[in-house]
């Protein structure tokens, strides 16, 4: 009996102009589109870069519960120290060097998500077997990271 293969998912949110983030954080506040992410994510491993997994830590002061967290850094020496544990939900964090890693990490999981940054989401356009992207109807000035714009010309409708 073959195993399905994992199902690769991106999940984003991007404005108008592509912008995702902004001096570390996220440019807007929709409550909704937080809580569908968590419904879709929550069990499932989720990858991404090391600048939005400590944005992360920032916002919320821990990884994501409920989730094996994939870290992806080209920093050898960047380690996770932190409590790994928030509220009753035991959380794993993984430390990686490559997409390729992080995907071994998934450890076999029905589907995993492709959570950021702009590197990360460049870096899987070609592996990945879904977007799922929230449009936020706004410019933001000043954003320092991007959803690729060339998604936009792949995907037929």
């Amino acid at each position: 009996m073959s195993k399905t293969p994992m199902k690769l998912i991106i999940i984003a949110a991007a404005s108008d102009n592509n912008v995702i983030g902004k001096q570390g954080t996220i440019p807007w506040h929709i409550p909704g589109d937080m809580k569908r992410l968590r419904e879709m994510t929550m069990g499932y491993p989720i990858i991404m870069g090391r600048a939005t997994f400590e944005s992360i830590l920032k916002a919320v002061g821990g990884p994501l519960s409920g989730r094996r967290n994939i870290v992806v850094t080209r920093d050898k020496t960047f380690r996770y120290e932190g409590k790994s544990t928030i509220g009753s939900s035991e959380t794993d964090v993984v430390v990686v060097y490559s997409l390729d890693e992080a995907i071994v990490a998934c450890d076999n999981a029905a589907k995993a998500f492709i959570f950021g940054g702009g590197d990360i989401y460049r870096q899987s356009m070609d592996r990945a077997d879904m977007i799922e992207l929230t449009r936020v109807h706004q410019t933001i000035e000043g954003g320092d990271a991007f959803f690729p714009k060339r998604v936009f010309y792949s995907i037929s409708v």
